[in-house]
């Protein structure tokens, strides 16, 4: 008799252990899955902020992202990023795109649309920053590169740093980056706001030969 209770009891114990177990792979899964679903549904959320027009909201949906430790892949910042540089929050799209940057690539519109954002801001410390730590995460092909250097180069014609807009204007030269015209002008109009006539007729004429 006391072999049967001892048995009895062995055996409710491996139950109890196997339904324990299958609880925490139940529980494991269930929160995989929330996980999931709560990512595609901030996507989606942040969608939706843009077509609305209002980046604060965006803002705040990913300041619940990163409390809740959620992964979003790099497109899934991207609504939330335009929004920010279309409404004149330069600061807060170039903190997004960097995050956007950190889980995955970025497509070209939404990188040009952030330098575009800091041309009109007039940010050029803001600019060069973001292109030089664009351009050491090794992306020396990356898409529209020529068009964000271009962009860089005329914020800093414009904001007071002509110096290094004239040194990015060389390095674009030895990349063998295509230079735009706008960008020959709003240098060559720095050098002769700052009394570097020889330098700007230079700029002017080189222009022209495009």
């Amino acid at each position: 008799m006391a072999t049967l209770n001892i048995r009895s009891i062995v055996k409710r114990k491996y139950q109890v252990q196997r339904d324990e177990k299958a609880q925490q792979h139940r529980t494991k899964f269930s929160r995989c899955s929330s996980s999931l679903n709560d990512s595609a549904f901030y996507a989606g959320q942040l969608e939706a902020c843009e077509m609305d027009g209002d980046w604060l909201k965006a803002v705040e949906l990913l300041a619940e992202v990163r409390a809740l430790k959620l992964d979003l892949p790099g497109e899934a910042f991207e609504p939330a990023v335009r929004l920010c540089a279309q409404s004149g929050q330069w600061q807060k799209a170039v903190s997004i795109l960097e995050q956007a940057h950190a889980q995955g690539s970025v497509s070209s519109p939404t990188t040009v649309a952030v330098f575009t954002t800091l041309l009109r801001e007039s940010q050029p410390a803001a600019a060069l920053r973001l292109l030089k730590d664009m351009e050491q995460r090794g992306a020396n092909n990356w898409e529209a590169r020529g068009q964000c250097h271009n962009l860089v180069a005329r914020t800093c014609a414009r904001g007071g740093m002509l110096d290094e807009g004239l040194e990015l204007l060389d390095s674009m030269y030895k990349a063998e980056l295509q230079i735009q015209r706008d960008t020959y002008e709003a240098l060559a109009l720095g050098c002769l706001r700052a009394g570097r006539g020889e330098r700007a007729e230079e700029l002017f004429e080189e222009r022209d030969y495009m």
